[in-house]
């Protein structure tokens, strides 16, 4: 695991980390960790997910208000379902601004690269001039509309 948020973090800020070749997540968010920005990092090369936003059972204490900005998400998963940022949960007020999603590697028939999947119960999420190159899908959103 790369950087894990754990247990309320509030008001916090994750800046200009370099976090590599991470077995499981890069970054991971969740239980109650409100209001923090997550700017200027790189995350290469994680098992599962560059950034992942946890799910709590009771919806309140999910990652809300959450700010990523400029981060450089590269090569995340291994096989399967490679998804650079999964945003599971009720998460709400996120904003993901500025970040370069990509995946360099050739294409491979045991991987699928997704750059953000947003779960069905993510609300008031806010998208702005992200980039993402090498993925079979950019961005799946499962929310109804």
């Amino acid at each position: 695991m790369g950087f894990f948020f754990c247990w309320g973090v509030r008001e916090g800020v994750v800046e200009n980390n370099v976090i590599e070749d991470s077995g499981s997540i890069g970054i991971s968010i969740g239980h109650r960790d409100t209001d923090n920005v997550i700017r200027g990092n790189v995350v290469r090369r994680s098992g599962a997910h560059g950034i992942l936003f946890r799910e709590h059972p009771v919806a309140r204490r999910d990652p809300h208000r959450n700010v990523f900005d400029a981060n450089v998400i590269e090569d995340s998963g291994k096989k399967g379902e490679c998804v650079a940022i999964e945003m599971l949960g009720t998460a709400g007020g996120v904003v993901l601004r500025g970040n370069i999603v990509s995946d360099n590697r050739r294409r491979a028939k045991s991987r699928t690269r997704i750059g953000l999947r947003i779960g069905p119960k993510i609300k008031r999420l806010k998208l702005a001039g992200n980039e993402f190159s090498g993925m079979e899908e950019d961005v799946v959103d499962q929310r109804k509309r």
